[in-house]
């Protein structure tokens, strides 16, 4: 299935005179602030993601709204309704989902320029109208007191039930017809069944074009580890740690998350060998722990990365205006601070390069407030305050380089630019 994608064609237009439109620039009402253009098949795709309508807003840096537009097919300009200052201004794409719920993610950008964005949504597969019924008769002594010693999971199939009697277990796994090829690997996270070592790793590669329901396999048959990789864990003080890795048949599956499951530890381990396995051209890593106050994550693509601690602060300070300013001397890219409740999500993707920056609290305009049910979603009411967060992106070195790729200009490899690591820290946890 094909990846869906909202490529929304930005043109943030130069103003009048202000062509170096440097700080103290004054921009005057009226002048235009970009122009966005939308195709018919890009709204089939949000209304595909449960989209009911696409939103363009405008604020200054100081959070005074300078216009909103409700996206519709074609051109969409977006004109200031009032003169302001500065080089630079937020930028919200909203979604509003249905009536009681919205999602709107905020960017700190220059005026000027013309940049394309785009939105990735992780495709939905079709239903899983197949079922295979595989019986495994299980030699593997720790694997026997286990509810379910083997598990199958992927981009579209997945165990329907499972059960063990005498020895053997009964593998249900439900599939569409998009799927060739069905991985079944021991139950990973179950610990302490297993310790994430390559010695208790076990798989089989089940090709379902040509076998016919019920099954009968033996354990003594899957494939044991030939090659993988030794990944230490340094920290053996942490509250929690979760480690998951999925497989990729090919760069065409890789594009579309046609993802196998293929490890996952739920516990902490001195150390973990993650399976490579010769079917898998590509591979996705995720990592997360938790120390004190602060969530740690790590996504990675390949064989060659690390999850150590960055060691960064953070500080923040809530202002009578409800504004937020952010500290830290760390080196990541951005900050992304989430505000949500009761389905009323809003993110802001921060410059991080500043020792200190005052983020402001964007209202909801009337407009779009008319189209959603309760007193709840009104223009002087926000979400609460849910998360601050520092994000470093592998490949990328600041925070102007991730608005390029998160607002499309470098999109073209975006998943394998994607890699990244950031430290969530939540006040009310």
């Amino acid at each position: 299935m094909k990846v869906s994608k909202i490529l929304l064609l930005i043109s943030l237009l130069s103003f009048l005179a202000c062509s170096t439109n440097e700080d103290g620039t004054t921009i005057e009402a009226g002048s235009s602030l970009f122009t966005a253009e939308v195709s018919s098949d890009e709204f089939v795709e949000l209304d595909a993601n449960n989209v009911n309508s696409l939103w363009f807003l405008a604020h200054d840096t100081n959070g005074k709204l300078l216009n909103v537009t409700k996206a519709t097919v074609g051109e969409n300009e977006l004109r200031s309704n009032t003169s302001f200052s500065g080089s630079k201004i937020y930028f919200t794409i909203g979604y509003v989902m249905n009536s009681s719920s919205i999602n709107f993610n905020t960017f700190l950008v220059n005026v000027g320029g013309r940049r394309s964005y785009q939105e990735t949504f992780i495709p939905t597969f079709p239903p899983r109208t197949s079922e295979l019924d595989i019986n495994i008769t299980v030699t593997e002594e720790t694997f026997l007191d286990s509810p379910f010693p083997y598990n199958a999971s992927g981009f579209s199939y997945g165990r329907s039930t499972s059960s063990i009697t005498n020895g053997i277990q009964n593998l249900k796994v439900s599939y569409t017809n998009e799927v060739e090829n069905i991985i079944i690997v021991n139950n990973y996270n179950r610990a302490p069944f297993y310790n994430g070592r390559k010695e208790g790793y076990k798989y089989y590669n089940l090709n379902v074009s040509n076998v016919v329901s019920p099954i009968t396999l033996s354990d003594i048959s899957f494939n044991s580890l030939e090659t993988s990789i030794k990944l230490e864990i340094h920290n053996n003080e942490l509250d929690g740690f979760h480690f998951r890795r999925w497989g990729y048949e090919s760069k065409s599956g890789f594009d579309n998350y046609r993802r196998h499951d293929i490890y996952e530890v739920n516990s902490y381990f001195d150390y973990i060998d993650l399976p490579i396995i010769d079917l898998f051209l590509f591979y996705e890593n995720v990592a997360i722990y938790k120390e004190g106050p602060y969530d740690y994550y790590f996504l990675s693509f390949g064989n060659d990365f690390n999850i150590d601690n960055p060691n960064w602060t953070l500080t923040y300070s809530p202002r009578s205006d409800g504004s937020y300013e952010i500290s830290s001397e760390n080196d990541g890219d951005f900050y992304k601070l989430e505000y949500n409740t009761n389905g009323y999500l809003w993110k802001y993707f921060i410059d991080a390069s500043e020792p200190s920056i005052v983020v402001p609290r964007l209202k909801l305009p009337d407009v779009i407030a008319a189209e959603l049910e309760g007193d709840f979603y009104t223009e002087e009411n926000v979400p609460n305050f849910r998360s601050l967060e520092m994000w470093d992106y592998v490949n990328f070195n600041n925070y102007d380089e991730f608005i390029q790729f998160r607002l499309g200009l470098i999109a073209e490899n975006s998943r394998e630019n994607g890699g990244y690591k950031y430290m969530r820290f939540t006040p009310f946890d």
